[in-house]
Formats: structure tokens, C-alpha cells, sequence
């Protein structure tokens, strides 16, 4: 069952370009993910994704919105992307009801 029906965490994946499931292991990277906290997929368009993240202020279900959807096709499964953006779109809708439901400030 896909992790955004039931809300389990994603799959546990060793990315293609590692050959360790250690973070800090780079001992084997393919040229498009050489910078590891930077990767090109991040800065298409001449925009880094976090910058713009940064830039608008968003909060953290927004910020991952604009993450997946920006990288989708560009690093894993590309309905899997775009799945995990749908999947933070809902939480921030239930983040919203929920504080007008309590009458707090979104």
C-alpha cells in the first residue's frame, strides 16, 4: 500500500548513486549528486529550491511542497515526487481547518 494512503513513512531506500546506507559515506557518487547537501536537481533554473523556500517564509509543509514538486523526475520515481507533495498539500489543509476550527491564527 502507497505510504501517502496510509500514512506510513516512506520505503527505506539506498539511493542509486550510494553504495552505503550511511549518510556521510560518499565513498561512491555519480557525477549529478557529487555535491551531497547540493545537488543539481536543487538549483534548476538558476534558483535554489531552499533560497525560494527561505525567501517566502513558508513553513515546513509548504517548504516540502515546493521541495517534491520542484525535484519530481529529477531524482527518484516521479509520481512518488509529486505523491509526497500531495501528501504535505493535505497536512496543511488539516493544519488550516484544524486552527479555524479553534479559532487561532493560521
Amino acid at each position: 500500500m502507497s505510504w501517502l494512503g496510509d500514512h506510513e513513512k516512506p520505503k527505506s531506500v539506498i539511493p542509486p548513486y550510494r553504495t552505503s546506507r550511511w549518510p556521510n559515506d560518499h565513498t561512491k557518487v555519480d557525477d549529478g549528486f557529487k555535491d551531497a547537501i547540493n545537488p543539481s536537481h536543487y538549483r534548476k533554473g538558476g534558483v535554489e529550491t531552499i533560497d525560494f523556500i527561505e525567501a517566502k517564509k513558508l513553513n515546513f509543509n509548504r517548504g516540502n511542497v515546493v521541495k517534491y514538486t520542484t525535484r519530481a523526475g529529477s531524482k527518484y520515481d516521479e509520481l512518488e515526487d509529486l505523491d509526497k507533495a500531495e501528501w504535505y498539500i493535505q497536512r496543511e489543509k488539516a493544519r488550516i481547518r484544524n486552527a479555524i476550527s479553534t479559532n487561532t491564527a493560521t
